[in-house]
């Protein structure tokens, strides 16, 4: 992962955000091959998020091919937002299991939009 800002160097951020930024760094180089980490973003995404979203034929729009939508709107806020958060909440929450962490307010965030769905009798 490149941490340059084009070909000149340097990164587009305060230098205060430098020590955090490093180490959210590495805290995702260490999760991105992490199989645990995967399998908790991808339950989130499919019993959370109702992910994969299913393939709909659309016969009428072009009868003479088959054609398909991608079905994007059924999900909560739609694709990439619910992606994001999801997949920040998980890193935050492991981020936060590691060295006295500088994500507080993406640990903040997390506990109060990832809630595990809870049953009711």
């Amino acid at each position: 992962m490149s941490t340059t800002f084009g070909p000149y160097g340097g990164r587009y951020v305060p230098e205060t955000l430098i020590p955090a930024l490093d180490e959210l760094e590495s805290t995702w180089r260490s999760l991105a091959d992490d199989d645990s980490f995967r399998a908790e973003l991808h339950a989130l995404l499919t019993t959370y998020a109702g992910r994969p979203t299913p393939l709909t034929r659309v016969e009428r729009f072009s009868p003479e091919r088959r054609m398909y939508l991608k079905r994007e709107d059924l999900l909560h806020t739609g694709a990439h937002k619910l992606n994001n958060a999801l997949g920040q909440a998980v890193v935050a929450r492991r981020f936060a299991r590691g060295s006295g962490s500088s994500a507080s307010s993406t640990w903040a965030a997390r506990t109060s939009v990832v809630r595990r769905p809870t049953s009711r009798a």
